[in-house]
């Protein structure tokens, strides 16, 4: 009986990051809206609800409830990583210096002479006015200060969208698209960076980084 519940909740795992990536897929093709994604959600609802109510219990309604769900939450998904990137405030900042503030959302990538920061930045300063926004930005700076995962950073540099470049055989690297996988549409290199507080992440995250 436990082998087979392990095995019913890796294919429950499986259907729903199968439907997860459709979702995504989808909303990349074509515009659909959050509502439509709510509704989605609500015929997964109605779906366990039959599975839980009245005896109909049927594991082929929790699959399908799974999978629905999988997939409102892959469109939902889509367009938090947009967000971002169609925000014509942050686009009109291109190649200006901005200082905007933010947490570490990532383990830090260190280099040899670099460390490279994924921050999510929340709050944006620029041309002496402050405004509210939400974006990843990927921030690469010194390796001193050392900055780990969970601090919450003030950053200060010349705002940026990543260009994709050619490696040494002379193909070009899809830079741009290799960070968009991501939700980074934004970067910084050598900024001016001061950390303003710590542990501002998931604790069971920090956790597993530390």
């Amino acid at each position: 009986m436990e082998l087979l519940n392990v095995l019913m909740r890796e294919k429950f795992l499986l259907i729903f990051l199968g439907s997860f990536v459709l979702g995504v897929a989808l909303r990349s093709f074509a515009e659909i809206s959050l509502a439509f994604a709510t509704f989605l959600v609500l015929i997964a609802f109605s779906f366990f609800l039959l599975d839980r109510i009245g005896g109909l219990k049927n594991s082929s309604y929790l699959f399908l409830a799974v999978g629905i769900l999988g997939v409102a939450f892959g469109i939902v998904r889509f367009d938090i990583s947009e967000a971002g990137k169609k925000d014509p405030t942050l686009l009109s900042h291109i190649n200006q210096k901005v200082i905007f503030q933010g947490v570490v959302s990532d383990v830090p990538d260190e280099r040899e002479d670099s460390l490279r920061l994924v921050v999510e930045a929340t709050k944006f300063s620029a041309g002496g006015q402050e405004f509210l926004a939400s974006a990843k930005v990927l921030v690469v700076t010194s390796l001193y200060p050392k900055i780990k995962y969970g601090d919450e950073i003030e950053v200060s540099g010349v705002f940026a969208e990543p260009k994709n470049f050619a490696d040494p055989d002379g193909k070009i690297f899809d830079y741009q698209g290799y960070l968009a996988k991501e939700g980074i549409y934004f970067e910084v290199h050598r900024p001016v960076v001061a950390v303003l507080g710590k542990d501002k992440g998931n604790p069971l995250v920090a956790k597993l980084f530390a």
